[in-house]
């Protein structure tokens, strides 16, 4: 069993590692309940071009975007219920932040590159997830598996991105959330950090 100097230092790292995060470069937001179910999560946003990344929009029944690529990606600190955890200045913005998209169908993969990456892998346990596009919009989570003990809570971290593709541009949020049990300790643990964010990949050769 943990002593409680333990569990404080391990609390106290994590609140400064994603500390530290939000000012070295993160990534993006948006308010949904999130579980370790890897079933959960949903699309967001507003019909797209016509560019590179296809037809469609929300639930007009076109065909789904083509999101694959590279991008580069803008993030700007937004509202934080999570203090208990995680500290940042809201407002504060980072740049240039690599992320990786793949597809096949209408399912994706992304990771998350760069010093970022690395930070997210400390946090979360691992910095890429899946998820899947719908007409332009797309979800991707990152269902963490690395435990956090506090008290006789138990939680983990997970971020789900959502967004919304137009030509070589997305636009969109991330929301960083403790996936957490019913155990009253885990009350101060029910909280959600959200990030706003854009981005862009480059336009196909030719």
């Amino acid at each position: 069993m943990q002593t409680s100097q333990t569990l404080l230092t391990r609390i106290l790292g994590f609140r400064r590692s994603l500390a530290l995060l939000s000012l070295a470069c993160a990534w993006g937001c948006s308010s949904k309940e999130f579980t370790n179910d890897p079933g959960a999560g949903g699309g967001a946003g507003a019909g797209g071009s016509g560019a590179s990344g296809g037809t469609g929009g929300s639930g007009g029944g076109g065909a789904d975007a083509t999101v694959e690529g590279v991008y580069t990606i803008h993030v700007t600190n937004g509202e934080n219920s999570c203090t208990t955890v995680m500290d940042w200045v809201e407002g504060t913005t980072a740049r240039d932040i690599p992320l990786t998209i793949t597809q096949t169908g209408s399912a994706l993969h992304g990771e998350v590159g760069g010093g970022v990456g690395l930070y997210l892998a400390l946090l979360l346990g691992k910095a890429q997830g899946d998820g899947e596009v719908s007409g332009n919009d797309f979800t991707i989570t990152i269902y963490g598996d690395k435990p956090y003990t506090e008290g006789n809570c138990m939680f983990s971290l997970n971020a789900v991105l959502e967004g919304t593709l137009a030509g070589d541009a997305i636009s969109g949020t991330v929301t960083y959330r403790p996936a957490i049990s019913t155990n009253p300790d885990c009350e101060p643990y029910d909280c959600e950090a959200e990030q706003a964010f854009t981005g862009s990949r480059p336009p196909p050769a030719g």
